[in-house]
């Protein structure tokens, strides 16, 4: 008798790896202001970041880059009879220009605080988010392989003791993968944390090393959920 089982094993791990993702947005009346001031501003956050920690230029992935005219429609409100009934006038709003850029590193949380810190001190602070994630998620899910295969097993000997049979040996194994990532937006409770301290009843002017200690006590990152699922396949003894 041949018997399909399934298997299944999940566990908690904690995050080993983060991705900040820094986001910069201006408007500008012409394009090559919206070109020389953006790209200032972007050298004006590394270089910010770069002074207070151990960060540099090199770490900044640009992920996107763009420069495209805004418009919008100005209604056609004219009073001379030969203008009614023509489309509205579309006008420029000027030149957006947008950059991404991805900074990758290992989870230290010190050094994330003072990633936190020095974007919220810095000169027109960018829009910035962080995923917290696993480095290795195919190592993770090995670990899991034998409770995954320990499931299916269980399964399929209570299939075959009901039938009647002593017992069941494994014939094929199909593996299939699955997980869950925890993420966490860093653009408004984070931000708040890093620049008012007032909720954990710092001093009315902290110190850098007091926003510093204040993070690191109140900052954790959720774990993130990794289910290993097998297919098998298993013939009665």
């Amino acid at each position: 008798m041949r018997i399909h089982a399934k298997g299944r094993a999940s566990r908690d791990f904690t995050p080993d790896q983060v991705i900040a993702r820094v986001n910069f947005t201006m408007l500008k009346p012409s394009y090559q202001q919206a070109l020389e001031e953006g790209s200032q501003m972007l050298a004006n956050y590394i270089a910010a970041i770069s002074e207070r920690t151990d960060f540099n230029a090199e770490d900044f992935k640009t992920s996107s880059y763009n420069i495209r005219e805004h418009f919008h429609y100005s209604q056609n409100d004219s009073k001379d009879l030969s203008q009614i009934g023509r489309p509205d006038r579309r006008v420029s709003d000027g030149f957006e220009f947008t950059q991404s850029a991805t900074l990758t590193f290992d989870y230290d949380r010190e050094r994330l605080a003072k990633l936190l810190l020095c974007t919220a001190a810095a000169p027109d602070a960018p829009r910035f988010h962080i995923d917290f994630c696993l480095k290795d998620i195919h190592a993770c899910r090995r670990e899991l392989l034998p409770e995954a295969y320990e499931s299916a097993r269980q399964k399929a000997e209570k299939i075959a003791q009901t039938a009647g049979f002593s017992g069941v040996e494994c014939e094929e194994i199909f593996l299939d993968d699955y997980h869950q990532a925890a993420t966490i937006g860093a653009e408004e409770p984070v931000m708040k944390k890093a620049a008012s301290l007032e909720r954990f009843g710092a001093p009315t002017t902290p110190t850098f090393e007091d926003r510093l200690q204040a993070i690191n006590e109140n900052f954790h990152p959720e774990p993130i959920t990794v289910s290993k699922y097998i297919d098998s396949i298993w013939t009665t003894r």
